[in-house]
């Protein structure tokens, strides 16, 4: 079991050490805000100022400074998934993402199953159509059910983002080690 572990986590770093781009900086997942993604305790690898050369896109995992709105208690670093752009219509449709208008692919994102079954309605998971100012983009976990984030804060300020996670390398569960977190 330890073999394997190590094997995993050799493979992990060398996979993030592939990644273009990616800095040499690692967080740890702090919540389960982000599974089935990632989970509390998974350390990934990010690239710093990630969008120095590309601009952001939809499906980003972002590490961000949460914005004053928040809580005290959920002030510092955060990472979620970036889902809407400045300009962009999001709402909030049983957990589900619409972005201008059409609703989106997600199927990282993990939805309570008593919200699963529900067949019409409102659910605690929806939210009304807002639009992402400038400078700004709508950041979501992918545990809908079960993380603080645009949806409690607002928008989050392109100016906080300090990073784009690109892999896990070390999990408390193996399955996850290696996985890429943000398209290429």
């Amino acid at each position: 079991m330890k073999m394997r572990t190590g094997l995993l986590l050799a493979a992990g770093l060398l996979a993030a050490a592939c990644v273009p781009g990616c800095a040499k900086k690692t967080y740890r997942c702090p919540t389960s805000a982000m599974l089935p993604t990632m989970g509390p305790d998974d350390i990934f690898a990010a690239e710093r100022d990630p969008y120095r050369d590309r601009a952001p896109a939809r499906g980003d995992v972002i590490v961000f400074e949460v914005p004053e709105s928040a809580p005290p208690n959920f002030r510092g670093s955060s990472v979620k998934r970036l889902i809407g752009l400045p300009g962009d219509r999001i709402a909030l449709a049983g957990y589900r993402v619409v972005a201008n208008g059409d609703t989106l692919d997600e199927p990282y994102i993990a939805i309570p199953p008593e919200d699963q079954r529900r067949t019409g309605g409102s659910a605690p998971g929806d939210m009304e159509e807002l639009v992402v100012p400038d400078g700004h983009c709508y950041a979501l976990g992918d545990n809908r059910g079960n993380s603080l984030d645009s949806r409690y804060y607002g928008p989050v300020p392109l100016a906080s983002i300090e990073a784009r996670a690109t892999v896990i390398v070390r999990s408390p569960d193996e399955d996850r080690v290696g996985r890429r977190l943000s398209p290429p």
